[in-house]
């Protein structure tokens, strides 16, 4: 998860959010790893992870237009807004707040293996990462991971 640096900065920005409008949100999460008061995207809901979002509170959910009927259930306990591309909404609202460096963090040179580390980066290992890659702050390289030279993560 990302600490959110501007609580406030999109209530006035999307008049479309249904459901709670005043939310304090302070972190990005995912529908894998929902949290409370995080902005989070799905372009398909299920019905497991309804019920996960349903024992949640206060996130900004952008959703697919296609979930609109199975998720009003959630517009008691966050702000819901639908959009035909939830994933480049999710981008839309953090675009502003964040420019690359601040997402990245203070890279590092790994003279072992030749790579640009960001802070707190795990690599397992079994992966292997070629010389060349940049690997942002906050990643986790799971096993039998191959990354070839010149990728940014």
């Amino acid at each position: 998860m990302i600490n959110w640096p501007q609580s406030d900065y999109w209530v006035g920005k999307y008049p479309q959010i249904i459901g709670q409008k005043c939310l304090a949100i302070s972190q990005i999460a995912s529908l894998g790893r929902p949290c409370d008061n995080a902005v989070i995207f799905a372009t398909i809901l299920s019905e497991k992870s309804l019920a996960v979002l349903g024992r949640h509170r206060g996130c900004l959910l952008l959703l697919s237009e296609t979930n609109r009927e199975i998720s009003m259930c959630l517009a008691e306990k966050h702000g819901l807004i639908y959009s035909e591309d939830p994933r480049y909404q999710f981008a839309e609202v953090l675009e502003p707040l964040w420019t690359p460096q601040s997402l990245r963090g203070r890279l590092t040179w790994d003279l072992d293996r030749g790579i640009s580390m960001g802070e707190n980066v795990q690599i397992d290992p079994t992966a292997v990462v070629e010389p060349g890659v940049t690997i942002c702050r906050d990643c986790i390289i799971g096993g039998h991971v191959h990354i070839m030279a010149g990728a940014r993560l």
